[in-house]
Order: structure tokens, then C-alpha cells, then sequence
């Protein structure tokens, strides 16, 4: 389900959904992983149509960025961002 090698085109953004993945896929347990899954589903949609418009384009690093630090529920598996 997951567009795993589609890149949204922000290095931030591409960076974060990388090691989000990583993290959901290895250190999460399979009881919470589509929780996770959803959320980063809904991401990259969002994302993806942001990157579609320059003026989008231009506030998406500081979005991922702040994504990264309201994932820090995920340290609790064991994931950094």
C-alpha cells in the first residue's frame, strides 16, 4: 500500500519519510504498525501536493522538519529523527 520509492522532491521531506519508514517497519510491533502506516500515508499525499505548487514547495522543508519532532512518540521504539 505503501509508495515506499516515490519522493516527494524536499530533501527534508525525503530524509524524514525514509527514516519514519525504516522505524514503523523494523521497530514497531506489528499490533501498531498501520496506525503509523496511515499517518505516513497521509503525509506523502499531503506533501506530494504541496510540492505540485512553488508556493507550497517553498513551506514544506520547515513542515517535515516540524513532522520529525511531533514523531518523537517513536522514540519510545527505539527510532531518532
Amino acid at each position: 500500500m505503501t509508495n515506499g520509492g516515490e519522493k516527494i522532491g524536499v530533501p527534508e521531506c525525503d530524509e524524514f519519510i525514509a527514516k519514519y519508514d525504516a522505524c514503523v517497519s523494523k521497530k514497531v510491533p506489528e499490533a501498531a504498525r498501520a496506525q503509523y502506516r496511515n499517518v505516513l500515508e497521509q503525509w506523502r499525499e499531503s506533501w506530494r501536493k504541496l510540492a505540485a505548487n512553488p508556493q507550497g514547495r517553498a513551506t514544506l522543508a520547515s513542515a517535515c522538519k516540524q513532522a520529525a519532532q511531533q514523531a518523537a512518540t517513536l522514540k519510545t521504539y527505539g527510532c531518532a529523527f
